[in-house]
């Protein structure tokens, strides 16, 4: 389990590093996975880690150890004040704590991941091409890039599921574009956008 949360952690900051969330990402990975597991078997299996973002957005990483659990035992950890709660379980919850979750959490932005889809960074993986996600707070370059290619709508061009791996780990929501940059044999990089859904 420790080399497991070790690699998931490790995951984690290079995660939130790459979503610009750059001093959470130093303060966590000072932390000691021991204590974390520790902290999580005193207390029911599950624990936390609170930051913040540059614009002082309050973030909360969840950590459920234990196997089965209920979204109940999270109501009491996500507050109202919080931006955006990442959980981090061993295993996926069901489809009707996900259902109540949302519904009850429904004003929180939260992901799931679980221990295993974090063991490793699929951004840095060879066979995945490098992507930026152009959010809603960089409107002025999408208008650029429609402009450029001569698109009225982001609608028009290609598509990339909100639940795509790298989507996910970007935590694109629907309308944002991501950029992909490809290598290319004959020019070097080949350019291209996705719109999510």
């Amino acid at each position: 389990m420790n080399t497991q949360m070790k690699n998931t952690i490790k995951t984690i900051c290079e995660m939130m590093n790459d979503r610009g969330y750059t001093d959470f990402s130093r303060e966590l990975s000072q932390r000691d996975t021991y204590t974390i597991i520790k902290d999580a078997c005193i207390n029911n299996g599950i624990t936390y880690i609170d930051g913040e973002s540059q614009d002082g957005k309050k973030i909360r990483i969840v950590f459920i150890i234990q196997v089965k659990w209920k979204s109940t035992d999270l109501k009491k950890l996500l507050d109202e004040d919080l931006h955006y709660a990442l959980l981090v379980c061993r295993e996926k919850p069901t489809v009707n704590n996900i259902k109540i979750m949302k519904e009850t959490f429904s004003n929180l932005d939260f992901q799931i991941f679980t221990f295993k889809e974090l063991q490793i960074n699929i951004t840095k993986h060879e066979l995945v091409p490098k992507h930026e996600l152009l959010g809603f707070n960089r409107e002025a370059d999408v208008q650029k890039i429609l402009q450029v290619y001569n698109i009225k709508s982001r609608n028009s061009l290609p598509l990339i599921l909100r639940s795509d791996p790298v989507a996910r780990y970007f935590n694109a929501k629907p309308g944002n574009l991501m950029r992909i940059t490809r290598p290319s044999p004959t020019s070097g990089e080949y350019i291209f956008y996705r719109c999510c859904v």
